[in-house]
């Protein structure tokens, strides 16, 4: 199975030129509803039955998680949960897209008979911090997740020294999630007008209010660090750990 919010199309060419030297991954994602009756009990139903057919079937290491939206605006987000899948790079996708095409009639008609997933779309991921909690299967963490351009002058090369100041930042405080940088490539939507989607992961709703409030005092006093991006404001999502495995192998 596979869902998300409305992005625009960055080259991916333009991604793996510019970030390559860094830590990156590969991404898929759905938008998805729930079929007329259906729950998220019952996409949870289904997920002992594809994470055995992933087990039996993927020959790439694969990670998974579901993600349901929690704040946020009708008018931002339209459907009722996400489905994002991550691999090493862009071919281990391609492996794992060929092997679901493949082998997946009887896991797809369970999702089928729970979720219509109508938007599917690969994203290159750039890694600008990393977790210091390792995400635990099965378990929850939350999704902030903005979308953002660059400011006037600012570009893609900038980045690498604003991570420096907003990760010192962010330590300061002791963020114990992760920050990553959703680029768009095949079947993302097109209207979309932002340059990427940002994700900052938090291990729960206190640490994010925590560290907004540590936000908004630094902001006050002019301790912020100096920001190269306009974001808007984060739709909030319960991420579920569906499946973790190692990425770097």
């Amino acid at each position: 199975m596979k869902i998300l919010n409305k992005t625009i199309i960055i080259s991916l060419s333009f991604w793996v030129a510019s970030l390559s030297a860094d830590t990156t991954y590969a991404m898929e994602a759905f938008q998805c509803n729930f079929v007329n009756g259906k729950d998220y009990s019952d996409v949870q139903k289904v997920v002992p039955s594809w994470t055995k057919y992933a087990d039996e079937n993927f020959s790439m290491p694969y990670s998974a998680a579901l993600l349901t939206p929690y704040l946020k605006s009708e008018s931002d987000v339209d459907f009722d949960l996400a489905w994002v899948g991550f691999t090493g790079n862009q071919e281990q996708m391609g492996v794992i897209a060929d092997e679901y095409l493949a082998t997946s009639s009887n896991i797809q008609a369970k999702w089928d008979r729970v979720v219509d997933c109508p938007s599917y779309g690969f994203y290159g991921v750039f890694e600008a911090r990393s977790p210091s909690e390792s995400f635990v299967e099965g378990e929850n963490t939350y999704w902030a997740i903005s979308s953002c351009s660059f400011k006037e002058g600012k570009k893609a090369s900038d980045l690498a020294s604003s991570d420096k100041g907003w990760n010192a930042f962010m330590n300061d405080q002791g963020h114990t999630g992760g920050v990553w940088r959703w680029w768009p490539g095949a079947g993302s939507p097109n209207s979309f007008e932002g340059d990427f989607l940002l994700n900052i992961s938090y291990s729960s709703m206190s640490e994010m209010g925590r560290i907004q409030d540590a936000r908004y005092a630094a902001q006050n006093s002019g301790d912020l660090p100096e920001s190269i991006l306009n974001c808007n404001n984060p739709r909030v999502y319960i991420a579920e750990n569906v499946r973790l495995e190692n990425l770097n192998n």
